[in-house]
């Protein structure tokens, strides 16, 4: 997820040889980095998608993970980069930035600070399963 990090950037900043070379970079690799991010696009489509993203996006709907990592799968390249450039034009969109002559500012908000994770551990606990 850290290249889809490193291509919203990219958009952001308008440096389409970094988009090109991103986006490469992850339509070769893990296809389920790119069925988590159509997952996380709104139930309802965009007016502006593209047709690649267009045609699976009932399907979309549903999600489903596997389904969605299925149908990805089957998709040809360039459908795949379709629906890739949405979801990227999606985080896009969402992300808080402004831009001037010399640079480009994401504004996110402050971390939280060490008062959150006494003694600076997070736990993670597996739910015990239920047997009824």
């Amino acid at each position: 997820m850290s290249v889809v990090a490193l291509l919203i950037a990219a958009r952001i900043a308008d440096c389409n040889p970094c988009e090109k070379k991103l986006t490469a970079r992850i339509l070769k690799g893990d296809q389920l980095v790119l069925a988590g991010l159509a997952a996380s696009l709104p139930p309802l489509p965009p007016h502006d998608i593209r047709v690649g993203t267009s045609s699976i996006y009932p399907l979309l709907r549903s999600r489903s993970g596997s389904m969605i990592l299925g149908i990805i799968g089957a998709m040809p390249q360039s459908a795949r980069a379709d629906l890739l450039a949405d979801t990227v034009d999606y985080w896009r969109g969402k992300m808080p930035w402004r831009a001037d002559a010399s640079s480009v500012v994401i504004e996110l908000p402050e971390p939280a600070g060490p008062e959150e994770f006494p003694n600076g551990i997070v736990e993670i606990r597996r739910m015990p399963r239920s047997t009824g």
